[in-house]
């Protein structure tokens, strides 16, 4: 419980204690201008399911979700069998696409070597600033490596694999469609 401390403290004061106090306050009529409410019960929800602009707002969200997220498979399809066409240049393309997820966690690797640096890190720095001994942060062993989307390297290994000899058609049948479907044990 300990070790969970400082991230429930995080949680609480952060998630669970403003959701509190929204559907506190969703309960009175409070207005910005002079900081009052009184409490009035459901009646803010029962005018928000009167109010066409809630439905107006509820409808255009629900077209965005369901319309992104179909565009969204199509085209990761569509990638994944571009792909796997062996088409002149279509490996620099792909190392393209993959560069964005590399580029992140690298870059966040070398903000925390720089900061945690013994020598001039910020950190370290404001430590012994303090009067408190030097942390060794950065030890000399090798570290576990950077993130890697390894999911997406299956997938496309899979597709491969097994679309070997077969029509464009039968390749996203047999591949695209059947491991979208929800397997069940």
């Amino acid at each position: 419980m300990l070790l969970l401390g400082p991230c429930l403290l995080y949680l609480i004061a952060f998630s669970i204690y403003p959701l509190i106090y929204s559907l506190k306050l969703s309960l009175t009529d409070l207005r910005a201008a002079d900081a009052t409410g009184h409490w009035i019960g459901l009646r803010n929800y029962g005018d928000l399911l009167r109010d066409e602009f809630f439905w107006n707002a509820t409808k255009n969200s629900a077209i965005m979700v369901v319309s992104s997220v179909a565009i969204e498979v199509v085209a990761g399809v569509a990638l994944a069998m571009f792909f796997n066409l062996h088409l002149k240049g279509s490996a620099i393309v792909r190392g393209i696409l993959v560069l964005p997820m590399l580029i992140t966690p690298i870059v966040v690797g070398v903000m925390w070597r720089s900061l945690l640096n013994p020598d001039w890190g910020l950190i370290n720095w404001a430590i012994v600033a303090l009067g408190f001994e030097q942390p060794n942060w950065l030890c000399r062993r090798p570290g576990i490596g950077t993130f890697f989307d390894f999911l997406r390297t299956r997938k496309l290994a899979r597709v491969r694999h097994k679309s070997f000899g077969r029509t464009l058609f039968r390749r996203l049948e047999r591949v695209g469609l059947r491991q979208l479907r929800s397997r069940r044990n």
